[in-house]
């Protein structure tokens, strides 16, 4: 499955570690991690289909970001984008 990982502004992150905690159905999750490219995009190993899907994102300027998505199984849900933001400071 493509995943596209971009900023809250849009801007594609080069680098991100991209790797999914879960899929729909209590299905096979694999341990692996991709790594995006200089437009944002990374492979991840699994099945496209209808359900929910929760994928970890780290950055060195956001964080570990986990995302939730809700995919309808079809082509127009590819690349899933994947919208961080920057971690924030707590006191």
């Amino acid at each position: 499955m493509d995943v596209k990982v971009v900023t809250a502004e849009g801007v594609p992150i080069d680098g991100a570690v991209v790797s999914l905690c879960s899929v729909p159905n209590n299905g096979f999750v694999p341990e692996i991690a991709s790594i995006t490219d200089d437009q944002g995009m990374a492979s991840v190993i699994c099945e496209h289909v209808k359900g929910e899907y929760v994928f970890s994102v780290y950055t060195d300027l956001h964080g570990v970001t986990k995302i939730s998505v809700t995919l309808s199984g079809k082509k127009k849900d590819l690349p899933v984008v994947l919208n961080v933001t920057p971690k924030t400071e707590t006191t």
